[in-house]
């Protein structure tokens, strides 16, 4: 709210992935635990926050047509420690507690070993009309 009165605007924080919830449906074809939850990354933007960070997207194609269209990618499982178990955790996160320059620890879940990856954030490009 501070910054909508002083700005005008409020900018969103801007992690630059796409992804989806983990469904224990595509544990086979995407090579991760099924009991695990999390939100998997599927596409990375190039140049983003995540990118610059080393986060990845899936790279290898998979033939499952409710799944993720390419396995690979890291599976987020915590930011700031705090319990990832769908995409949208993120996304609340974020709106809730974060903006643009901060930094957020993601733990990631890659190749089945856990890392933690720090994310400096930008700010959400704006939609064209």
């Amino acid at each position: 709210m501070p910054a909508l009165i002083n700005e005008g605007v409020y900018r969103h924080a801007y992690l630059g992935i796409s992804g989806s919830t983990f469904s224990p449906f595509c544990a086979d074809v995407l090579g991760i635990d099924p009991a695990v939850r999390g939100a998997y990354v599927n596409e990375v933007a190039n140049g983003g926050p995540s990118d610059k960070a080393g986060l990845r997207g899936g790279s290898q194609a998979v033939d499952k047509l409710t799944c993720p269209e390419m396995a690979g990618g890291d599976l987020i499982t915590a930011i700031d420690d705090q319990p990832v178990a769908r995409f949208d955790d993120l996304l609340i996160y974020l709106e809730t507690y974060k903006g643009p320059g901060d930094t957020v620890t993601l733990t990631v879940l890659r190749d089945g070993q856990e890392q933690k990856i720090a994310v400096e954030l930008g700010r959400r490009p704006q939609r064209s009309q």
